[in-house]
C-alpha cells in the first residue's frame, strides 16, 4: 500500500472507531441535561435510569465511569441502559426528573448525595429502585455489587410496572 492510502485507511478506522466508542478519553457517560426525558425512556424501556453522581477530578469517579458504567450506556452486555452524570458540585443546568430546571449541584442536594462516585437507581419518579452503590473500586467487588444493584432494580421495576397504573 502506497503511503496515502495506509493513512487513509488509518482515518477511517480512527473515524469508525470514534463513532462506535466515542473519542478517546471522552467520559463514556453523557452528563445529565433533561433527567425527566431519559426517565421517560428508561421506563418505555423498561430499565431503570442509572444516576452517577461524581466530584471533578475523582480518581475513583474516573475507574467506575470507565470501567463499569460506560459498557452499560454502550451496551456491551447486550443491554444499552440510560446512564446520567452529574456533577455534586457543577452549577450546569439541567431538568430534574420533574421537569424544573435546576443545576447538578441542586440535583445533588434534593437526592440527599453528598459523595462522589454514588450511582442511583430510580424509576421515572425517583423513586429509589435499589440501595445506592456508594464509593468507588477499592476491594475489586465492584462489577458485582454494580450487577446486584441492577438486578434489584430490575425486579423492583418489574413489581411495579405490573401495576397499570405505573404504566405510561
Amino acid at each position: 500500500m502506497t503511503r496515502s492510502i495506509r493513512f487513509l485507511f488509518a482515518m477511517l478506522m480512527t473515524a469508525l472507531a470514534v463513532a462506535a466508542y466515542g473519542a478517546p478519553g471522552a467520559p463514556g457517560v453523557p452528563l445529565a441535561v433533561d433527567l425527566h426525558q431519559d426517565a421517560l425512556t428508561a421506563t418505555r424501556s423498561n430499565l431503570p435510569l442509572l444516576l452517577f453522581f461524581t466530584v471533578p477530578d475523582c480518581a475513583y469517579c474516573k475507574v467506575v465511569r470507565r470501567h463499569y458504567l460506560a459498557p452499560l450506556v454502550r451496551g456491551d452486555g447486550g443491554r444499552r441502559y440510560i446512564v446520567r452524570e452529574i456533577d455534586i458540585s457543577g452549577t450546569d443546568k439541567a431538568n430534574a426528573l420533574d421537569g424544573k430546571t435546576t443545576t447538578h449541584r441542586e440535583l445533588a442536594l434534593l437526592l440527599n448525595v453528598r459523595f462522589g462516585p454514588t450511582v442511583m437507581f430510580v424509576d421515572r419518579s425517583g423513586r429509589q429502585l435499589a440501595p445506592p452503590l456508594i464509593g468507588g473500586d477499592t476491594a475489586g467487588m465492584y462489577g458485582a455489587y454494580l450487577e446486584q444493584r441492577l438486578a434489584g432494580a430490575m425486579l423492583e421495576l418489574a413489581k411495579t410496572s405490573d401495576n397499570p397504573k405505573e404504566k405510561l
